[in-house]
């Protein structure tokens, strides 16, 4: 979601980055200061914001540059084997060569696990360019999209699977579905941006908005869903990342109940791989 405001406090100032807030924390959690750190982030920047025009980060987006991803660490064992949904709100003008995986558990090479993605090869048949595709699997098991979404707008994605079916959602219509009976699994963890541990298939574009159910929601909900924020208690809600994230800091807050925070660039420390808060959204 966006900040109503700019990045500047009262006097012109500009308030501190994304960068300098949230890497306090984690050069200070090396001397055991970690926590203290990323709290006087979080008040340097709502003082900023308090005389002028709002904390720089309270409401907000990630935007990745293909090199970078948020892994989320714990979650190496949601393989949901029954049922899943997974959303996600993303805006990119990136045209895809062959496939930008934005959210998914998936180890490359191999058929396992899940994820969003964008897709353009035509290794297994003709697609449309730079159109959306859900992934249970096996790469067999692909549900493709037919209209590209690569237009630097803002478009709502989802897929489900109820163990049996396949489906693919855009902006809230259902797109299309195929038979899909089982789904292997691996050990990796959840992650956004990029999958095998931010290695494989990056994405270019902003993400807001991600979650993900071990339920399958109907198409009513899916459609409310595109258009308006998420309830963070509803039943089944496994991960929920709304990136309203006070102070900019190297975490991305999981609403949920489950409390599965993300890590930007997949550690403390400051890395060209964590991608960039910025003030942006559907919403």
């Amino acid at each position: 979601m966006p900040v109503v405001e700019g990045g500047y406090a009262a006097g012109g100032a500009p308030l501190a980055t994304a960068g300098e807030l949230g890497v306090a924390g984690a050069r200070d959690a090396n001397s055991g200061g970690g926590d203290a750190a990323g709290q006087a982030g979080s008040e340097l920047a709502g003082a900023a914001g308090a005389g002028g025009a709002g904390t720089r980060c309270a409401q907000g987006a990630l935007s990745f540059s293909g090199a970078q991803f948020v892994q989320v660490p714990g979650t190496e064992t949601l393989q949901l084997q029954t049922a899943l949904t997974l959303e996600a709100w993303l805006r990119t003008a990136s045209s895809v060569a062959i496939e930008s995986i934005f959210m998914g558990k998936h180890s490359c090479g191999t058929d396992n696990g899940y994820f969003l993605e964008i897709y353009s090869t035509s290794s297994d048949g003709a697609h449309t360019p730079n159109a959306p595709a859900f992934y249970v699997g096996a790469n067999a098991n692909h549900v493709y999209g037919t209209t590209s979404i690569v237009d630097g707008q803002w478009h709502h994605v989802a897929g489900t699977w109820d163990g049996q079916t396949s489906k693919l959602y855009v902006d809230g219509v259902f797109v299309g579905s195929k038979a899909t009976s089982y789904k292997n699994t691996n050990g990796l963890d959840f992650s956004l941006g990029a999958v095998t541990n931010g290695t494989c298939r990056a994405y270019t574009g902003v993400l807001d908005e991600v979650s993900v159910w071990s339920v399958v929601r109907t198409e009513a909900q899916i459609a409310a869903d595109a258009a308006a924020p998420l309830d963070a208690n509803a039943a089944g809600l496994e991960l929920y990342f709304d990136f309203n994230a006070a102070g900019c800091s190297k975490t991305l807050t999981d609403r949920s109940p489950h409390h599965r925070d993300g890590l930007l660039g997949g550690t403390v420390e400051l890395s060209p791989s964590d991608p960039t808060w910025v003030d942006d959204g559907p919403f």
